[in-house]
This record gives structure tokens, C-alpha cells and sequence, in this order.
């Protein structure tokens, strides 16, 4: 009998870079790791005060890139995928 096995969560993770616009400094960087990894869906958010920038890895059925930018405008901060 042929069957498929299940999607696994690994295989819905995505993973973008946001450029960031407004850091002021590393601490800026961190309040939006902390925000965003608190959305489910969302594995890791490591971002970057030198590059202006945040990696985000989710599981694309549970998170969006938009979700991500409206915490980002949220906490006064500009944010571009």
C-alpha cells in the first residue's frame, strides 16, 4: 500500500532577513528578537545592530512576514523584507 508520510513542522520553517531602519542601538535589536520570538510559530530571531538587520526563522503556516513587520512599526522601528 503506498501512502505519503506527514509534513513535519521542519519542512513549513522559512527563514527571512528584515532590513531595519530607527535602531538607535544594540538594545533596540534585542527588544525585537524578544517581541518577535514571542509570536507562535517562531523557532529564532537573531538580529544584527551593525548589518541593521533581523533573521527570522517560523513555520510559515502559523507566522507571516506581516506579522513581523507590524511588531516591528509597533515598537517605533521601520522594518523592509
Amino acid at each position: 500500500m503506498w501512502w505519503r508520510s506527514p509534513i513535519t513542522n521542519h519542512e513549513m520553517e522559512k527563514e527571512i532577513t528584515i532590513k531595519l531602519n530607527g535602531l538607535h542601538c544594540a538594545s533596540c535589536i534585542m527588544s525585537i528578537e524578544m517581541e518577535l520570538e514571542e509570536i507562535k510559530g517562531v523557532r529564532k530571531a537573531e538580529g544584527s545592530y551593525a548589518k541593521s538587520e533581523i533573521k527570522v526563522e517560523f513555520n510559515e503556516e502559523e507566522a507571516s512576514p506581516e506579522k513581523f513587520l507590524k511588531v516591528i512599526k509597533d515598537l517605533g522601528y521601520e522594518g523592509e523584507v
